[in-house]
C-alpha cells in the first residue's frame, strides 16, 4: 500500500497528531490547485492543501484539508460502520501510547488482551475521530 489519505477540517491538529502520537514526519506540504487536481477529482475550482507525512520508507499518511470545496460532513464511524472503519498500529508500550493518546484528545473505547496474554490490544478514537486499534505484542515467558 502507498499511503493512507485522512481529509480532515484542522490540518495543523492532524500533523501534530501524527508526528506526536506515532513519530511521522513532513515529507510534502503543499497546496495543489489547477487543471490537474481538477480533472483528478472531476470538479472545477478544486483548493486542497496536501501534507504527506513518512514514519519510515514503508509508512506514509496523507492529510487532505479542502479549502474549496467545503469538507462534507460524515458521521464519525463507528466499530459497526460498512467499509473502511480502522488503522491498526503496533506499539512497543501500549499503557504510554494510551496516554499520549488521551494528552492529544483522544479517548480509548475498550482494552483487552488475547486468551495467552501474547497480545494486547486497545480500541480508540484518534484524532477528528479516525478509529485507531494500537496492539502490543508482549513478551511471552519461556517457563
Amino acid at each position: 500500500m502507498r499511503h493512507i489519505g485522512i481529509v480532515v477540517k484542522n490540518i495543523e491538529a492532524a500533523i501534530d497528531f501524527w508526528r506526536e502520537m506515532f513519530g511521522y514526519e513532513i515529507e510534502i506540504d503543499q497546496k495543489e490547485v489547477g487543471a490537474e487536481i481538477d480533472k483528478l477529482l472531476a470538479r472545477a475550482g478544486v483548493e486542497v492543501r496536501t501534507v504527506k507525512m513518512v514514519h519510515d520508507s514503508f509508512s506514509r499518511v496523507e492529510l487532505l484539508h479542502f479549502e474549496v470545496p467545503p469538507i462534507e460532513k460524515r458521521s464519525i464511524p463507528t466499530p459497526f460502520s460498512q467499509g473502511i472503519t480502522h488503522l491498526a498500529f503496533t506499539v512497543p508500550n501500549l499503557e504510554q501510547y494510551l496516554k499520549r493518546l488521551q494528552n492529544l484528545g483522544g479517548g480509548i473505547i475498550g482494552i483487552t488482551h488475547s486468551i495467552d496474554g501474547g497480545i494486547e490490544v486497545a480500541y480508540c478514537y484518534g484524532v477528528e475521530g479516525i478509529l485507531l486499534e494500537l496492539v502490543e505484542i508482549k513478551e511471552r515467558s519461556t517457563s
